[in-house]
């Protein structure tokens, strides 16, 4: 397991550059999209001097985005770092005068090196009335930190691709109203924090994550707000967690989208080495896969007893009762029951043709008792991929897993009892013929 306390997202030659600048005097570069495009290079967009900031360099000056008129940052601007020392590199929607206000980033590489480690030097969105959105559809985005909805506006932060890679993400205000709302609706969003700032009992501030395809990745261990929680809606798309070596824990619900009505959800996917903690009831109906590392459920009925199961390579663990539906076996995989837990699943016999690999089953397992299945829910062909505690399984007449040997039925005992007698009468026959 990797030990961090914070990523450094400034590499060597990065903090060379960035010290190279530092004495120059920051600017603030204000975005009006006064030219009527998105076009980042058109100085009509950029008030009061007409003219556009210098990409593809190391800077400390700061990006305001403000006004209706969409900035686009694209790969033609190449890698370019804003911010410093107590300094914000970027701001969407922060004008009074024209607020709210949107970026999105298509190409190259955007980098704020915002220090301070406090609000201060943290990127905004939304930071007035209004709504400011940042999307990214390409490319990469790297911060030390991000807050969404900083005074009482609407900030909304959608990753439909590329990379955001962030120390600290903040959703919501420490006072006011508003709403601040992550979709990953596809890409790769890298956390080392996720907090969720709010006056007692969340006010009337909405934080929202939805789940929908794109990818959470761990920077570091981290847990998701206790307090003024955030709503997890996993979509269509589905919620695709990266523990990437670390532990992530979250202690309130993976939601099935309402919108979807009856229509099964994305489910989960857990990837990554490490553990995602699950300590809640969580409502969402799609299918939960796990490929690597180690899904922990922490509390009883922790996933939906329809939606199937898929073991890819990882581990199932939990020390409660689990009702779950099918069990899919794609890959070797462990089923841990920790100090007693018990997992019942719905007949999975059905899929044998897609069982590929070995089911290790460990922790405190109780014969007839444990893992169940159901009367002939496994075939002997998915019976003989099982282990228990390095132990041959077998499927009891409840349709429990097992360790020791079935109890024949009654019609067995009279089965074998006729060839005993029928063997005996053999050899007394041949017995007597030799002494003739």
């Amino acid at each position: 397991m990797k030990s961090s306390t914070t990523l450094n997202f400034i590499t060597t030659s990065l903090v060379a550059g960035f010290l190279a600048v530092a004495s120059a005097q920051a600017a603030t570069f204000q975005w009006d999209g006064g030219a009527s495009s998105g076009d980042w290079t058109a100085g009509n967009n950029w008030n009061p001097n007409g003219t556009a900031p210098t990409t593809g360099v190391v800077t400390s000056d700061r990006i305001n985005i403000n006004g209706a008129q969409e900035s686009v940052y694209s790969a033609a601007q190449g890698a370019t770092t804003f911010g410093g020392a107590n300094i914000r590199g970027l701001v969407i929607g922060s004008g009074a005068t024209t607020p709210g206000g949107t970026l999105r980033i298509t190409g190259g590489s955007l980098t704020t090196v915002g220090t301070g480690g406090t609000d201060s030097a943290y990127d905004i969105v939304g930071n007035t009335a209004g709504s400011a959105a940042f999307i990214i559809d390409g490319g990469s985005y790297t911060s030390n930190g991000l807050v969404i909805n900083l005074n009482s506006s609407t900030g909304v932060v959608t990753l439909n691709g590329g990379t955001a890679t962030i120390g600290t993400l903040k959703l919501g205000p420490a006072s006011g109203t508003g709403g601040a709302t992550v979709n990953l609706n596809g890409g790769t969003l890298k956390l080392s924090a996720l907090q969720s700032d709010g006056i007692a009992n969340g006010g009337s501030v909405t934080r929202v994550m939805n789940f929908n395809g794109g990818t959470l990745q761990a920077g570091v261990t981290f847990s998701f707000p206790t307090t003024n929680v955030i709503s997890n809606v996993v979509k269509s798309g589905g919620a695709k967690i990266d523990t990437n070596g670390f532990d992530v824990t979250i202690d309130n619900a993976l939601a099935h989208d309402s919108g979807l009505g009856g229509t099964a959800d994305g489910g989960l996917t857990k990837t990554g080495a490490g553990t995602l903690n699950l300590n809640a009831a969580n409502t969402y109906t799609g299918v939960t896969k796990v490929s690597a590392g180690t899904l922990s459920l922490g509390q009883s009925a922790a996933i939906t007893s329809t939606a199937k199961v898929i073991l890819d390579g990882g581990t199932l663990q939990s020390a409660f009762n689990q009702s779950l539906g099918m069990l899919d076996l794609t890959a070797s995989s462990t089923l841990d029951l920790s100090t007693g837990g018990t997992f019942v699943f719905a007949d999975s016999s059905s899929l044998e043709s897609s069982w590929s690999g070995t089911l290790s089953i460990s922790g405190t397992f109780t014969d007839g008792a444990s893992v169940k299945f159901g009367i002939g829910g496994l075939t002997s062909n998915q019976l003989s991929q099982i282990s228990i505690n390095g132990n041959a399984a077998t499927l009891d007449g409840s349709g429990f897993l097992s360790t020791a040997v079935p109890i024949p039925e009654p019609s067995s005992y009279v089965m074998l009892a006729g060839l005993l007698v029928l063997g005996m009468g053999f050899l007394r026959r041949t017995r007597c013929r030799s002494s003739v």
